[in-house]
């Protein structure tokens, strides 16, 4: 049968990897043919480029906008802030705390010294204490000899005295201390004020009067 000119080639190609066998001579195996395992190809089929099997669509980045990126950040900058303040706020009132739990001993050690001939080691052991708890952020209110504060100084008694022109702490009764701005405790002190201040005695312009 003739092929025409145009018509494209057609390839035999036989698989001779099947199991049926054909034994001739002696001991020679010759594989047997079969029309089933024959696969025709054409010439276009040759020549073909393989197809590659279809991958992963290709992934696409989403951009943020500036005033969004930037929005982002200031909101994180003010939250790492808050976290900042509101530690250090936990770590201050922790300290506090514990300062205060402390003061009755420094009370102890003050009256302890008042009977003191200094042959003991108490005054060696009271100045260490206190070096230790300064270094935490205790200070001493100062008292005796200031002008009267409401403020840091918690007045238990009060008297009227010709040599002062203003409220002023003539005795301590008990130390204050505070811890920066705060007032861990008032000092209780004794107040002298002049005499014309809240006394019931008349002046010499109503005594003429």
């Amino acid at each position: 049968m003739e092929r025409k000119d145009n018509e494209p080639r057609r390839i035999r190609v036989t698989d001779r990897r099947g199991t049926g066998r054909s034994q001739t001579g002696e001991g020679e195996i010759t594989p047997a043919s079969s029309d089933d395992d024959a696969t025709e190809f054409s010439g276009e089929d040759i020549g073909a480029p393989a197809q590659e099997p279809e991958g992963p669509a290709e992934e696409t980045i989403e951009t943020v906008p500036l005033d969004d990126y930037l929005r982002l950040q200031a909101d994180f900058d003010n939250r790492r802030k808050r976290m900042m303040r509101e530690t250090a706020m936990a770590s201050d009132r922790a300290t506090r705390e514990m300062l205060e739990r402390l003061l009755p001993l420094l009370d102890n050690f003050d009256r302890a010294l008042e009977h003191d001939d200094g042959s003991s080691a108490l005054q060696l052991l009271h100045k260490e204490l206190l070096r230790i708890l300064e270094s935490e952020g205790l200070e001493e209110i100062e008292a005796e000899g200031r002008r009267f504060d409401p403020h840091v100084h918690d007045a238990v008694e009060s008297h009227p005295s010709p040599d002062v022109e203003d409220a002023v702490v003539k005795a301590v009764y008990r130390k204050g201390y505070r811890m920066g701005d705060h007032v861990l405790r008032p000092a209780m002190v004794v107040v002298a004020h002049p005499i014309n201040e809240g006394s019931d005695e008349p002046t010499d312009a109503e005594a003429e009067g």
